[in-house]
């Protein structure tokens, strides 16, 4: 191998070690940015009125009490930051034990 060659090695491995660092950085801060704006008080307050309007809205469609609230459930699950972050780690590792995939890495 030539001296150019593992030049070129070199930087790229030092390119890649800069970028890994920077998500490794930045992917924590991101979701816990994310977190905190979803668990504000504002943002409290408006799901608590989205709930609201939703079941209420439900009702004076003529929606049974144990269909709106089925329904308003199910609409306050799609809230779920713990769940959406699960499902995306899951679509992530291709369905796949997120445990699993660690193990493949080492």
């Amino acid at each position: 191998m030539s001296d150019k060659d593992q030049k070129s090695k070199s930087t790229d491995a030092e390119e890649l070690r800069e970028i890994l660092g920077a998500v490794q950085e930045t992917i924590p801060q991101l979701i816990g940015s994310l977190v905190k704006s979803i668990y504000s008080p504002d943002m409290a307050k408006s799901i608590a009125e989205s709930v609201g309007i939703l079941y209420s809205d439900l009702k004076k469609q003529g929606i049974p009490d144990e269909l709106a609230l089925e329904m308003t459930r199910s609409y306050m699950s799609i809230l779920d930051i713990k769940e959406l972050i699960s499902e995306g780690i899951s679509k992530g590792t291709k369905g796949r034990d997120v445990k699993v995939a660690e193990k493949e890495k080492d």
